[in-house]
């Protein structure tokens, strides 16, 4: 079973002007947050079990799923105590999650997301093809024609991660938010907090030895971190991922159908 954990946390501070009063993930898009629609494509993916991982006004995302349901699909809250960094944030929401319940327990790795991206691509074959090359983690890329605001991936010709590299302009070959961490290269990570997953857990797993695969998928990618990707998200939606623009997908205050159970 693969279990999804969904990082939520950010402060957004380049999108403070134009969401004063909630997280970046809640961003309205197309009449839902936008991390609505990103759990309606794990929910396709046959993803069933999620965690946020919350932080800045994490109650505005608790009040949503309070009374919002994705139909089919169980939606826990991790909210930070203070910022533990992305990778800080990973580890504590994953151990909250394993304390309160066996499917979190029994899980054998985790499905990491950033909470303001997608890259509408099959998410729950990350873990099957992490063991079928005997690797340790998996990161999702996607080639941009820009990656001035991402920075891009040094992948060998094996496929294996070497290193992030610095942003610069021109295309290249991005990360796409989406992680595979086996339990054992989570259990690794520093104990330091905050952590980032990028310049310190994940650097940290390669100066140790362990296979990081980064399978290419052809697919878009949006992330809604500046408001000009953000004002670009509902086309984006409409155009790249139809399936998921039905109301009915939904259950909640402006869509009351009961929850699957």
């Amino acid at each position: 079973m693969t279990a999804a954990l969904v990082l939520c946390g950010g402060r957004g501070t380049r999108l403070r002007a134009v969401l004063p009063d909630r997280p970046k993930p809640m961003a309205g898009v197309a009449g839902r947050p936008f991390l609505d629609w990103l759990l309606l494509h794990l929910r396709a993916c046959g993803i069933r079990h999620v965690v946020l991982s919350t932080g800045h006004k994490a109650e505005v995302i608790g009040a949503h799923y309070a009374t919002t349901r994705i139909p089919g699909m169980e939606i826990l809250c991790a909210r930070e105590p203070v910022p533990l960094g992305t990778g800080g944030a990973v580890v504590h929401a994953a151990s909250s999650a394993e304390h309160l319940h066996g499917w979190a327990r029994n899980t054998p790795g985790w499905l990491v997301l950033n909470g303001d991206s997608l890259a509408p691509s099959d998410y729950s074959l990350l873990p099957a093809e992490t063991a079928k090359r005997n690797a340790d983690a998996a990161i999702l890329a996607v080639h941009v024609p820009d990656a001035s605001r991402f920075g891009t991936l040094d992948v060998g010709s094996d496929g294996h991660l070497r290193a992030f590299q610095e942003k610069h302009p021109g295309a290249g070959l991005i990360n796409a938010g989406v992680y595979y961490l086996s339990r054992e290269s989570l259990s690794e990570f520093p104990a330091r907090r905050p952590l980032s997953m990028e310049r310190e857990a994940i650097p940290g797993l390669l100066e140790r030895g362990r296979r990081i695969i980064v399978p290419v998928v052809q697919a878009p990618f949006i992330d809604i971190g500046i408001p000009e990707s953000l004002a670009s998200a509902g086309t984006f939606l409409q155009e790249e991922m139809p399936h998921l623009n039905n109301p009915l997908h939904l259950a909640g205050p402006e869509n009351p159908t009961k929850q699957s159970k």
